[in-house]
């Protein structure tokens, strides 16, 4: 059994955009948790601080997966957890019961997401947790999910990635780079367009979008700006 998912609850989930929090949303349901609730944390430009997708198309996220979203008010890293924390009391006098996570093995990110649940009176789910990074990316890919690369370490990955599609010859060509296939340590991230947890394709939203890229804090991001 995944770690937190003994009983059913209804949950939020720690939503970035992204494929792990995507597949967990995915495993915490198929374990019989009713998740409702998109909890995100916005950077200034009101885009998610990690994967820096805009807004709008969180929205579209939550609404294609039947949850509604809660959005942080825009904070930097140092207003991050303040800002969380604020997020969480809102959920949980909402009802929620718990919060899921998608992290699979560093502790210490396990560890604050239990820390911040236990402070709001919540369970801490993290599905994910124990998988190994190969195994997590490659089920996330087998399951039908559409995923694209939209920010990436400079030090590990060059811009060139950024709008490639993750797929299984994406992901031999990460692990030919000695990196952690799945981006547990930053080296990428992504934006869900697809996938079972959806009522309907995102795609046509990305594909809509006019992309340039941006740099700062040394990742590269894409830059939605000015395109929803």
């Amino acid at each position: 059994m995944k770690d937190g998912t003994s009983r059913a609850s209804v949950c939020a989930v720690s939503w970035s955009g992204g494929k792990d929090s995507a597949l967990a949303l995915y495993a915490a349901r198929k374990s019989g948790m009713d998740v409702t609730t998109f909890i995100s944390m916005m950077a200034p430009g009101m885009v998610t601080v990690s994967n820096g997708i805009p807004e709008a198309i969180v929205k579209a996220q939550a609404r294609a997966a039947g949850a509604r979203l809660l959005a942080g008010d825009p904070v930097d890293w140092n207003g991050y957890e303040p800002e969380f924390r604020r997020l969480m009391a809102c959920a949980a006098r909402g009802g929620i019961s718990g919060c899921v996570f998608g992290d699979i093995d560093i502790a210490g990110h396990r560890d604050w997401g239990r820390r911040m649940c236990a402070e709001a009176g919540m369970e801490a789910h993290h599905p994910l947790w124990g998988m190994s990074h190969d195994g997590a990316v490659r089920e996330f890919i087998s399951l039908g999910f559409e995923a694209f690369i939209v920010a990436v370490d400079l030090s590990k990955m060059d811009e060139g990635w950024l709008g490639k599609r993750l797929d299984e010859r994406a992901v031999d060509d990460i692990a030919a780079l000695g990196l952690s296939v799945a981006g547990e340590f930053g080296e990428y991230h992504t934006l869900v367009a697809d996938g079972p947890i959806f009522s309907e394709s995102l795609i046509p939203l990305w594909n809509a979008c006019a992309r340039s890229v941006i740099a700062r804090d040394g990742y590269a991001f894409i830059d939605f700006a000015n395109t929803l």
